[in-house]
């Protein structure tokens, strides 16, 4: 086994010997992760449409800014104007956040650019997966630490990461 540091980014190279006796099936909080020979299975209960349904709730609440902006204007009235355009600058960057996530649940190894794994203010343990198009894709591994994966199953996940020559990130 090889071990080289890349500014913080842990890279092994095994022998393909030893990546067939890798671990390929990670139990994560709400569901899975399955490595296969291509690509990377995320069962983690992420429902696809839940995307749609929250740039259809973004735009509606634009669309209300706008049309509330324009009756403030027309009735001079700056309470309702300020109101509109508070809505309207803090629903556009919502909806350029929406647009950069990601909720496939099979991403395949050559679109992966690196993953990044962490724990977040709750104390959950996340891996969030960046792809080539800037996306992200984020899983919950363990939450508040109540399955110990991060102590007994992260550094198995980062071998798997890295053994597909994937750069796996501890932040």
């Amino acid at each position: 086994m090889q071990v080289t540091w890349h500014n913080e980014i842990v890279v092994l190279n095994y022998k393909p010997e030893i990546q067939n006796k890798m671990k390929n099936k990670f139990d994560i909080h709400k569901g899975e992760l399955l490595f296969e020979e291509e690509c990377l299975h995320i069962h983690d209960r992420q429902p696809a449409w839940f995307k749609t349904i929250s740039m259809i709730s973004l735009i509606a609440i634009l669309l209300y800014g706008v049309i509330s902006i324009v009756k403030g204007l027309r009735e001079n009235d700056t309470a309702n104007l300020w109101i509109s355009v508070a809505i309207i600058s803090l629903g556009i960057p919502a909806m350029v956040v929406q647009s950069r996530i990601s909720y496939d649940n099979r991403i395949e190894y050559k679109y992966i650019r690196k993953i990044k794994i962490h724990r977040n203010l709750t104390d959950q343990l996340l891996a969030d997966i960046i792809l080539d198009t800037g996306k992200k894709r984020r899983i919950i591994l363990d939450e508040e630490d109540f399955g110990q994966f991060g102590r007994d199953h992260l550094d198995e996940l980062v071998e798997a990461f890295n053994g597909r020559q994937l750069p796996a990130v501890l932040a």
